[in-house]
């Protein structure tokens, strides 16, 4: 199996993300023609999480229950592993805008339970953004539940300076 670095899986990552949304090759772009990048790669891996109707994590399926196509041609799945403890890594995206103020207790207890609920072991790190007009990092990456809260109370309990098209700032 390919393992690549940890900045190299990020950068194809970004890359195919930037290329989800460019126009096929040959297309053009605002004028511009677009060129398309081909690889050949011997393995990719595809992370994959089943859940049935209760939401319950489905642990014993084969290959033989998946269907990988390509470009609507079927593909053969040659490796096949069920990785049980793998690290998770996920951000927060908390709205702190003013359509929120009704509700951002709620919203800091959901987001409370919704990380205690995904963080389950030591190697799990997330980080905590908050929006409202602007977009502010309160908590970078991290396993600790109580630097998360805390970040969760500054951006849900810190007033916002907003200005009404009325009002100047000083």
């Amino acid at each position: 199996m390919l393992i690549l670095p940890k900045h190299v899986r990020l950068s194809l990552a970004l890359l195919s993300l930037f290329f989800v949304d460019s126009p096929a090759h040959g297309q053009e772009a605002h004028g511009q023609a677009v060129t398309t990048m081909s690889v050949d790669v011997k393995v990719v891996t595809l992370p994959v999480t089943v859940r049935d109707k209760k939401g319950q994590i489905v642990r014993n399926l084969t290959k033989d229950d998946f269907v990988l196509q390509e470009d609507g041609r079927s593909q053969t799945i040659k490796y096949f592993t069920q990785d049980t403890n793998l690290p998770l890594t996920l951000g927060l995206l908390v709205d702190t805008s003013l359509s929120q103020r009704n509700v951002l207790d709620q919203e800091r207890n959901a987001s409370k339970v919704f990380l205690d609920q995904m963080l389950t072991d030591a190697k799990d790190k997330a980080f905590l953004i908050h929006f409202d007009r602007e977009v502010e990092l309160l908590q970078d990456l991290t396993s600790s539940h109580d630097k998360l809260q805390a970040g969760l109370e500054l951006s849900l309990h810190q007033p916002a300076v907003r200005c009404l098209p009325h009002e100047v700032r000083a």
